[in-house]
């Protein structure tokens, strides 16, 4: 291979720039800085370029564009990076358009627009997919949930609504109130509720006539959204009952839960009054309990995904196609000729 010398090597690494009559700053160091100006015009451009098998080897380029079919550098530090394939030790650019980026250890930016990602791991603030995810391991470690229970047996009057006095889980404060227990929901969406009630000492001032029903309601705003039937076992005075509920919520919804108790009177089955021991020690082992747990946003009045390039013409690759027998590949540059600094 022929090296060049100091001039040559400035015309060549001045012809990737884009536009004409172009006037850049190159900076490169060797064992010395060599710096220059010159004024990029098609026709020394094609008379001072190197052959395709040229390889320039440069500490450090600063330009404010690169265009080039192979550019091999210690450091990059470029406004915009337009190139087929770029593999490099380190690359800072505000932009980079490339068919294929090679990264060795570690990749961070504030936005990365691609057709194909493949990362052994990625860490990202927010996520929008437009399309299909397909993730064959997905471990979801969401905020929007809570978990409430009574730390020992209570007392409740039928008929009001529940409040657990202990709360278990809930990272990010949405319960607000205990008595009764309220959550309200922080973004609109599908959750899934579920509340389990076990009791025993039904007691009251009137003798219940037949099996006694309980009654386990989900309130939301206000208004019954779920309900659920479980008759007493005979001559049986505690129950077990569970009820779990797909609901449509949205940010600012209140949700709240009651238990009573139906018998059966002159006039048909009607609310008992009377109290009940609602079992509780502090976890949810087989005693009663609220849950509610966050699942899908309903994306009702959400933006879809911004376009990954919305200057379409800045993000068009201004690269000539390379030629079919261009390999994109990283190699060990040839060490280049010292500079004499002139």
């Amino acid at each position: 291979m022929k090296f060049l010398n100091n001039k040559m090597l400035i015309a060549v690494l001045l012809a990737v720039m884009s536009g004409s009559n172009l006037v850049s700053t190159l900076s490169a160091s060797a064992n010395a800085a060599i710096k220059a100006e010159a004024t990029r015009t098609p026709e020394n451009v094609e008379a001072e370029r190197g052959g395709d098998d040229d390889c320039f080897e440069v500490t450090e380029l600063k330009v404010n564009a690169i265009g080039a079919k192979k550019l091999r550098a210690k450091c990059i530090d470029a406004y915009k990076i337009d190139a087929y394939n770029v593999c490099a030790e380190n690359s800072k650019s505000k932009q980079i358009c490339a068919d294929k980026i090679t990264v060795n250890c570690e990749a961070s930016a504030p936005k990365l627009s691609a057709d194909y990602i493949c990362a052994n791991y990625a860490n990202t603030k927010d996520l929008c997919v437009t399309g299909t995810a397909k993730i064959s391991k997905l471990e979801v470690c969401g905020v929007y949930r809570a978990t409430a229970v009574y730390s020992v047996d209570t007392t409740i009057t039928l008929g009001t609504p529940l409040a657990f006095d202990d709360i278990l889980d809930d990272p990010n404060h949405n319960i607000i109130s205990t008595s009764p227990t309220t959550y309200q929901a922080p973004v609109s969406g599908y959750y899934i509720v579920t509340l389990q009630v076990d009791t025993l000492n039904l007691a009251g001032t009137s003798i219940i006539a037949g099996i006694p029903v309980g009654d386990l309601r989900i309130w939301v705003n206000g208004q019954i959204y779920r309900e659920s039937f479980v008759p007493y076992l005979s001559f049986h005075p505690s129950t077990a009952q569970t009820l779990s509920a797909l609901i449509s919520l949205k940010a600012g919804d209140l949700v709240a839960s009651d238990y009573n108790v139906l018998v059966l009177t002159d006039s048909g089955f009607s609310p008992y009054v009377g109290t009940v021991t609602s079992l509780g020690n502090g976890t949810e082992a087989n005693r009663s309990f609220f849950k509610i747990h966050y699942l899908s946003s309903d994306c009702n009045g959400q933006p879809l995904c911004n376009p990954c390039c919305p200057d379409v013409d800045y993000c068009k690759p201004e690269c000539k196609p390379c030629k079919p027998e261009c390999k994109p590949e990283c190699k060990p540059c040839k060490p280049g000729p010292k500079s004499s600094g002139k």
